[in-house]
């Protein structure tokens, strides 16, 4: 769980700094970033593990895709006050930490 929420938090990262304004990004930002991730990456995480575990007949995209589009709300609800495209961020940083998160499983 650890490697994934570090992959995260560096993904994420990188796409939100692409796509703020520069007087977006202030501490206190980058704070409301950091406790998103903290409460959506572990939760999502673990559920994916659990739907694998006991839900072994579904395909892990099945699984995958309302966990993610939940995290996706979640994150956006929280980047609302801060960012001033904070549904697009959470997409973006989203699909690319997915992304990545599928490649680095495909190939370890």
């Amino acid at each position: 769980m650890g490697i994934a929420l570090l992959m995260t938090l560096v993904v994420e990262l990188f796409v939100i700094l692409l796509l703020t304004k520069e007087s977006e990004r202030k501490a206190v930002t980058w704070l409301v970033f950091l406790l998103a991730n903290l409460l959506t990456n572990p939760a999502a995480v673990y559920l994916a593990t659990i739907g694998h575990s006991y839900l072994t007949f579904l395909p892990d995209l099945v699984i995958q895709i309302p966990i993610e589009i939940a995290v996706v709300i979640v994150e956006w609800i929280v980047y609302k006050g801060y960012l001033s495209r904070p549904l697009l961020c959470a997409i973006a940083a989203n699909l690319c930490s997915w992304g990545v998160g599928i490649m680095y499983n495909r190939l370890f």
